[in-house]
């Protein structure tokens, strides 16, 4: 037997199409997101998932909400899988970050660990408030199938931080909108049986 955890980053938002950072700015899916929604309801509906957790942000939640109440679970929120808190960055592209914060962003933007958005959250406290999170979820849920509706950051973090990877490389990992990840969990050993799968979605 063993744990399955099923990672879904939501949908598609206006502000991910205009490749702005978003964090914890609550944005609702725009009409690509719904459809992709749909797609996503119409490709794991039949699945049984013991469980169904999501980040607090309406993004998140109405990427899985058809899904829950189409296998009547109720969704578990948590604020610990909201979205990295980028601060002052929130609301912006990168390109206009880097002109407004020309040297902290191009130190961040090369390793994430040495730095903060301003009024932002360090990595390093991501980490530990997703990874307490996601050692609950894991510690209470054993040989069951979980599906957790997140970001695109805390994807990257929650697989990191299972497997063991420098924190400084979570942008190396694609992650796509309503993109499928699946982890396996051997007594707590973590196999990654698929990574960023969208074939769910039609072109």
């Amino acid at each position: 037997m063993a744990t399955k955890i099923v990672l879904i980053r939501h949908g598609e938002t206006e502000w991910n199409k205009s490749s702005k950072y978003q964090g914890n700015i609550d944005i609702e899916l725009n009409k690509k997101g719904q459809k992709q929604a749909r797609e996503l309801f119409e490709y794991l509906k039949d699945e049984k998932f013991d469980l169904i957790y999501s980040s607090t942000l309406k993004r998140a939640y109405h990427t899985v909400k058809d899904i829950a109440e189409y296998q009547k679970k109720d969704i578990i929120t948590s604020p610990d899988l909201m979205e990295i808190d980028f601060g002052e960055w929130e609301g912006s592209t990168f390109s206009e970050i880097e002109k407004k914060y020309p040297k902290l962003a191009k130190k961040w933007a090369k390793d994430p660990t040495c730095c903060k958005p301003p009024q932002g959250e360090h990595i390093s406290e991501v980490e530990k408030r997703v990874g307490k999170t996601i050692d609950q979820i894991i510690d209470q849920n054993e040989d069951k199938k979980i599906l957790i509706a997140t970001h695109g950051g805390i994807v990257r973090i929650i697989i990191a931080y299972l497997l063991d990877l420098p924190l400084n490389r979570i942008f190396s990992i694609e992650v796509d909108n309503v993109s499928i990840s699946r982890i396996k969990l051997y007594k707590h050993y973590p196999v990654i049986k698929l990574l960023n799968s969208t074939h769910h979605l039609k072109k």
